[in-house]
């Protein structure tokens, strides 16, 4: 019998009723996500799992969306952030959002081409940003996805980036301050596409972080024609495994290839993170 308190994070994405949840196991789960946010790039590189969640991306993706924007309840956040009661929980929460943050970097490029696995990326995206304090890790995951316009139009158009950028402006405002003018561009093709004449800046330059944010929080309008109308109840599709997902990867990561999300990575969580190559995710 497995020992009830070993519960890891990662087998909640695979659950096969999330409906009725066991809050005592959701509890241990999200604490060892606490205690091991490394294991979340066992859907990225541990073969077994990561071909499983990739075959079926529209599901997985979307609970793991689902998974991750429960974190401030789990983890106790008040209004949107933690509170900090003392440096050793400081450092703990600068790991956990450099491991997330490292995560979503490498998730990104990883995702099917269709719209409906864009859309559930976007999902993830999206509970992602609402987790980090202002600040760094936000700042290079607005100018990341800037350069992933097919997942910005997304976030964008239907209409949850407009919403939290009123809830949250601080962290909307790190998002977004150094990458206005590729933000505003594509709220700017959003706003070209609707009829309606009640988007600021429509067939315009927006030239400025002002204009940016509030063309990005008048969308979509009543008349907008590009919000998504895809069902989540139906059957994902099963997509080819195509990613090198044997454990070898680990050292492609920490080896020549030096990707964005390694940059980010203080040198404590970057040896912290090394820890995997030996034992898995």
């Amino acid at each position: 019998m497995s020992d009830p308190n070993s519960v890891k994070f990662v087998e909640l994405v695979f659950e096969p009723d999330t409906s009725t949840r066991d809050t005592a196991k959701y509890k241990l789960a999200y604490r060892s996500l606490a205690k091991n946010s490394r294991q979340l790039f066992a859907l990225l590189l541990q073969k077994d799992v990561s071909t499983e969640f990739f075959s079926a991306f529209e599901l997985y993706g979307k609970r793991l969306a689902t998974l991750l924007s429960d974190i401030p309840k789990y983890f106790g956040f008040k209004s949107g952030h933690p509170r900090i009661r003392s440096t050793k929980d400081q450092l703990n929460l600068r790991l956990f959002e450099e491991f997330l943050g490292a995560f979503l970097f490498s998730l990104l490029p990883l995702a099917p081409p269709d719209i409906v696995s864009q859309e559930t990326m976007a999902e993830i995206v999206m509970a992602v940003i609402k987790i980090p304090r202002p600040g760094g890790m936000l700042e290079l995951i607005g100018a990341e996805l800037g350069d992933k316009p097919e997942i910005l139009r997304k976030l964008i158009a239907d209409g949850q980036m407009g919403t939290w950028s009123k809830e949250q402006p601080a962290s909307f405002k790190s998002l977004t301050s150094n990458c206005s003018m590729t933000w505003g561009t594509a709220a700017g093709n959003l706003a070209d596409d609707c009829p309606s004449d009640s988007h600021p800046e429509k067939f315009g330059w927006v030239d400025d972080w002002k204009s940016m944010k509030n063309l990005v929080e008048s969308i979509p309008c009543e008349l907008c024609p590009f919000v998504s109308n895809h069902s989540t109840n139906e059957t994902p599709r099963a997509y080819p495994q195509t990613i090198n997902t044997n454990t070898g990867a680990f050292k492609n990561l920490l080896g020549e290839r030096l990707g964005l999300w390694k940059v980010i990575l203080s040198t404590f969580a970057l040896n912290n993170f090394r820890g995997t190559v030996a034992n898995g995710a």
